[in-house]
């Protein structure tokens, strides 16, 4: 393959919580790869960012000015112009579209300005997951899609109970992935053990509906019961609706820090640099695939997550790092605790593990072949 389209339905994409997030690893991570590959790769979004630039990338713009709910649907048809145009220009092999409520009405019009290029749509949630009363419409939109590729098995088996094999039969489970290589020092991070002062840290997007504050509470908890010598503290780094309301609720607590939005160029080292890495979940979010315990995996640090069937499959019942239970602070708590009194030899042995594991089954180069292969034949 020579020449790609990768479209974003999604009006303010990057910008709506300051480039934080595992959607924006996951486009830039896609897109890299195939540009990494030898492909010449075509965005299409409403907003420019460096980040998308690249050898092998080109960036083109619909933009959209006025971001209210009746003009992102008329902005639909400006989106569906352009690949059209972009096809006829750069005759592109495939279009891969990140699916967005927003857009589905257009997907049939999208896929009749594609032609024969087929077209891939990445799942990573649905309107009909929460609203039941969209899923005649929205098994219709979607059913234009050439593959559907769903980045979650909880996903797919909810498409699959809702539309059957007419959506099923088109769709494949592509967990998230990662680029190892952008973590250079984990071997040197792997090897550090904890010091006088011990930092776990969340990265990422903070939502209301995260399990956030079952992570600071159970941290206050730990902080409050550990007989050890070291000083502990609680790290977030990132961007969300819920920073604010964070940052008010614990201000009186020197020991929990918030550092806001970082660039994504940035997150390697910083993740890298802290102790013990921490990914949060609720029953609400448990069907995604978080991107962030793929990093973490890469980071050579050890990993504490919320037990949900994903990070069960993605850390491999602990093979890779430690649990604790969702919707419980003082599970956190304990769990903070048995971590911090593991030895290093221990954790070193299950950090190592998991960057060779990262390696060898989770890379965006493994993923992007995957979803490359299961094009339906006949297509180009």
């Amino acid at each position: 393959m020579q020449t790609a389209l990768y479209l974003i339905p999604y009006p303010r994409f990057f910008s709506q919580h300051n480039n934080v997030g595992g959607h924006v690893a996951h486009a830039y991570g896609i897109t890299a790869e195939l540009a990494a590959s030898g492909v010449e790769v075509h965005i299409v979004m409403d907003e420019d960012i460096d980040l998308m630039h690249g050898r092998n990338r080109t960036v083109h713009l619909a933009p959209l000015a006025d971001n209210s709910a009746f003009k992102r649907i008329l902005w639909g048809k400006s989106l569906v112009q352009k690949v059209a145009g972009l096809v006829r220009e750069t005759g592109a092999e495939v279009c891969y579209m990140r699916y967005s409520v927003g857009f589905q009405n257009w997907l049939p019009a999208l896929k009749r300005s594609l032609g024969t290029v087929p077209l891939v749509v990445e799942v990573n949630s649905f309107g009909s997951q929460r609203r039941g009363w969209m899923a005649p419409l929205e098994g219709r939109f979607l059913a234009a899609a050439d593959l559907i590729v769903a980045i979650s098995k909880p996903v797919a088996d909810k498409m699959e109970s809702l539309w059957g094999p007419r959506i099923a039969n088109k769709t494949i489970i592509v967990n998230n992935g990662v680029d190892p290589g952008r973590f250079p020092d984990w071997d040197q991070a792997a090897a550090r053990p904890f010091g006088t002062v011990v930092r776990a840290g969340y990265t990422g997007l903070m939502e209301t509906w995260y399990g956030l504050d079952d992570v600071a509470r159970g941290f206050l908890q730990a902080k409050a019961e550990f007989t050890g010598e070291a000083a502990l503290e609680l790290h977030f780094v990132g961007d969300g609706p819920h920073l604010k309301t964070m940052r008010e609720r614990y201000a009186d607590q020197p020991s929990i820090v918030f550092h806001g939005a970082r660039p994504f160029s940035e997150m390697p080292e910083i993740i890298s640099g802290l102790d013990i890495l921490i990914n949060s979940d609720s029953p609400r979010k448990a069907y995604t695939s978080p991107i962030k315990i793929y990093e973490y995996m890469s980071s050579g640090r050890p990993i504490l997550s919320a037990s949900t069937a994903q990070s069960r499959m993605q850390l491999e019942d602990g093979r890779f790092g430690w649990y604790y239970e969702l919707d419980q602070p003082e599970s956190v708590a304990k769990a903070l605790q048995h971590l911090l009194e593991t030895p290093q030899d221990r954790i070193e042995e299950k950090t190592r593990a998991a960057r060779k594991f990262v390696e060898e089954n989770h890379t965006w180069k493994q993923r992007l072949a995957y979803i490359l292969s299961n094009i339906p034949k006949g297509q180009p």
